[in-house]
């Protein structure tokens, strides 16, 4: 087989997990370009070295050594995030200078958003920019490694052939934690959100407005993370409750053991690509109460371990949060489910998987299985 050649906008972090063991595993030569390092607000609640020894990264290198790197590795495997971000004018030199190119691309489902994110027309009109991508691209693209089932149906629906878009999903550098099942019945019930403090993209305000319908304070809800178009909203509104408190932010390596203090994580996406706290979640053992805009609640379906509400729903949300709260004898079977089913989406696995694709589709000497998603599969 090949070399292995990864583009990257900026560092991986969501994908981390995957491409690590990847990188310890494949035979031949791997490389992980990135364009361009995080922006300043991002840097500023990355807590790990980007350009550490586990996974080493080439960041910020000049356009003529890009080019000539191209040059000299074009008849080798490239792998890129996305087919018009800041790597999209290298994939187009590469199948400029080879038409025989075998490429994948790894993208979340083409940005045109839901009910409740972009005006109707809006997202008509990136369906079908989208829509010009698989025209433009179909017959030169090996495939695409399409992040979720939503995103699997979203390029089926842009014009890209079932056959070449294979269930892809982000799996962050995370270790299943120890199992802590039980649970002090005289404690109140602990919830959790971790992730960027937005509204447009998250759904916070989705979380507030359902905080005003719960009926007791048999709880706490920690909020994790910062930055984003709704901290202010949320600094100010944690502190006029009691049973609030801001978490601050969390080294990325520490989630998933830090989540395990907690009984449910709260994910109140509005849309997303892929909301990869439910890979720490369920890393963690703990259950989720996910939006069905998370894309990621298909890891919730299949397991069970949590509840899936409709997005924009203040009410569901509540709802769901309420109905843990008068019986919390479910999160414990909601822990004991995340901790059954995380092997399935551990990086070994998956990194498994995305191996059995590229050897399904160019090495000649492979059983010629279609490869299927370990976390689809139900136990």
């Amino acid at each position: 087989m090949e070399n292995l050649i990864f583009w990257f906008d900026n560092p991986p972090t969501c994908s981390k997990g995957i491409w690590k063991i990847v990188n310890s595993k494949w035979e031949k030569e791997c490389h992980f370009i990135c364009i361009s390092n995080f922006r300043e607000d991002r840097l500023k609640v990355q807590s790990t070295e980007v350009n550490s020894n586990e996974l080493p990264l080439q960041i910020n290198m000049e356009h003529k050594e890009i080019v000539d790197f191209i040059f000299r590795y074009r008849n080798d495997i490239h792998i890129f995030n996305g087919y018009k971000g800041k790597t999209s004018q290298y994939l187009k030199y590469l199948l400029k200078i080879n038409r025989n190119a075998k490429v994948l691309v790894w993208a979340e489902r083409p940005g045109y958003r839901g009910k409740g994110y972009w005006p109707k027309f809006t997202s008509m009109l990136y369906k079908l920019y989208h829509s010009v991508y698989a025209y433009k691209y179909s017959n030169k693209i090996s495939a695409i490694l399409a992040i979720g089932i939503q995103g699997v149906e979203a390029y089926c629906n842009c014009g890209w052939s079932k056959d070449k878009i294979f269930p892809f999903l982000y799996v962050p550098d995370l270790k299943s934690c120890p199992r802590r099942d039980k649970m002090d019945k005289n404690k109140k019930i602990r919830f959790v959100y971790l992730g960027r403090f937005s509204a447009r993209g998250k759904g916070l305000d989705t979380l507030v407005k359902a905080y005003n319908f719960l009926n007791n304070d048999n709880f706490t809800l920690d909020l994790v993370g910062g930055y984003g178009d709704y901290n202010d909203i949320i600094q100010n509104w944690i502190g006029n409750h009691e049973n609030l408190t801001y978490g601050g932010t969390w080294p990325i390596q520490e989630t998933s053991e830090r989540l395990t203090d907690y009984d449910v994580c709260i994910i109140p996406s509005r849309f997303e690509g892929w909301n990869v706290t439910t890979n720490e979640a369920i890393s963690a053992g703990i259950g989720c109460i996910i939006t069905n805009q998370a894309v990621s609640q298909e890891l919730i379906e299949i397991s069970g371990a949590g509840k899936i509400i409709p997005a924009n729903s203040p009410e569901q949300l509540a709802k769901a949060m309420q109905s843990v709260i008068d019986s919390p004898e479910v999160i414990i079977e909601w822990k004991k489910r995340a901790i059954q089913y995380r092997k399935q989406i551990s990086p070994e696995i998956c990194a498994e998987y995305f191996m059995d694709i590229l050897k399904y589709l160019f090495d000649d000497t492979s059983e010629k299985k279609r490869p299927e998603a370990p976390w689809l599969a139900k136990g």
